[in-house]
């Protein structure tokens, strides 16, 4: 088989599959029923546009077809020569019609201004099959891309005003649970399909656009709100620290108090009780906005809330840590004193050592004397544990 042969060849089977595409284009369902409702004047506006454009791009299609059809049809007859015709003339003109200007386009219309004596006043010029076939392959795109475009806005217009409507019921819900009423898009209306559903498809996509700027708008609104839930929460919680500190505190100036006899003042505690009240308060009205739904204005206020709180915290746990000072140093003598009347014990057992015993009475009943006297108390205990290093010294020497 000759390269001429070949190229025939393609080009029946090139045929074969723009017939077979392009009937089946003309004959689908939605094609015949947009023909039908363009031809019925059924269509108005962007629809009556692309529909009629639609068509005539079909309509292009199949003329070029036919023409196309026509050279390849006379290619096939080239190709089948006369008797004493040579074989090389045979694919030349095979060649000729297949890859050479060998389709005349419609005659185009020459104006008397561009014409001189001798020119015709139609002009036709002359172009390749694979010109019209990137023609036709043009034109069955637009034709395809136009058909389905008015056919998804006819099937899908329903369907979406139903998704639309379902999605704004729930996003009402949302918008209340969170207080948000403003950026409500409002409620699509639809009479079923239009004269003109391209453009109607095209406002659903803009009012989809407004539906998807509330659900952004909800979905910030969420993110604050359980932002500041969070953050109420934790609020709570410290501010129940600042009231076990308060306890703490309490507890600890009545320990000090039987301990010593008295509680010395504390500067700034009285400021400091007082404030815990006013910060109980404060976040009880700001967990009141929260109820309300004023999620920006409880969110600026726990920014003013939370370092007053710190520092209420860190104050108390100095107050407390102060008061209890005393009480944790009567607490190491007497267990320092524990300790230096067991070492006595060993001595008196092991070693005999004695003359220690009175004063060790002395010091026990002063740490059950009442108020104590922390300062008599360190220095009798440094007294008698001198004097039990030295009691080892001798027994040991």
């Amino acid at each position: 088989m000759s390269d001429a042969d070949d190229l025939l060849a393609r080009w029946q089977q090139r045929l074969a599959t723009i017939s077979a595409n392009a009937n089946a284009l003309n004959e689908a369902e939605f094609c015949v029923r947009i023909r039908n409702r363009l031809r019925d004047g059924r269509y108005t506006g962007l629809t009556l546009e692309r529909a009629g454009h639609a068509m005539a791009d079909l309509n292009a299609l199949m003329d070029d077809y036919l023409i196309l059809a026509r050279v390849v049809e006379d290619a096939a007859e080239a190709a089948r020569g006369g008797l004493f015709q040579p074989r090389e003339a045979i694919d030349a003109r095979v060649r000729a019609l297949l890859d050479g200007e060998s389709v005349a386009l419609p005659a185009v219309h020459v104006p008397l201004q561009q014409r001189d004596l001798l020119t015709d006043a139609s002009r036709v010029a002359m172009t390749t099959p694979a010109a019209v076939l990137d023609a036709m392959q043009a034109a069955f795109l637009a034709a395809r891309d136009g058909l389905t475009a008015i056919d998804q806005a006819e099937q899908g217009i329903d369907t979406r005003f139903a998704a639309l409507r379902l999605e704004l019921r729930t996003l009402a819900a949302r918008a209340a649970a969170v207080g948000l009423a403003e950026g409500e898009p409002g409620w699509p209306q639809s009479d079923g399909v239009s004269e003109d559903p391209l453009a109607q498809y095209g406002a659903l996509q803009g009012f989809g656009a407004r539906v998807a700027a509330w659900r952004a708008a909800i979905d910030a609104a969420e993110r604050e709100r359980d932002a500041v839930q969070q953050a109420l929460g934790q609020a709570r919680l410290r501010l129940n620290e600042c009231q076990a500190l308060v306890d703490r505190w309490a507890e600890s100036r009545t320990a000090l108090a039987a301990l010593l006899g008295d509680c010395p003042d504390q500067p700034g505690a009285t400021d400091w009780t007082e404030a815990r009240a006013s910060l109980t308060a404060w976040l009880a009205n700001l967990e009141h906005a929260a109820t309300e739904g004023r999620w920006h204005a409880v969110a600026t206020g726990l920014a003013r809330f939370e370092p007053t709180l710190a520092t209420q915290l860190a104050t108390g746990e100095q107050l407390c840590a102060a008061i209890q000072a005393p009480i944790n140093a009567y607490a190491d003598l007497k267990a320092r004193f524990k300790v230096l009347r067991t070492k006595a014990a060993t001595l008196r057992e092991r070693d005999h050592v004695t003359g220690m015993e009175t004063e060790e009475a002395t010091i026990a009943d002063a740490f059950h004397r009442r108020p104590a006297d922390l300062q008599a108390l360190a220095t009798q205990v440094a007294a008698f544990e001198h004097q039990l290093l030295i009691a080892s010294q001798k027994a040991h020497s």
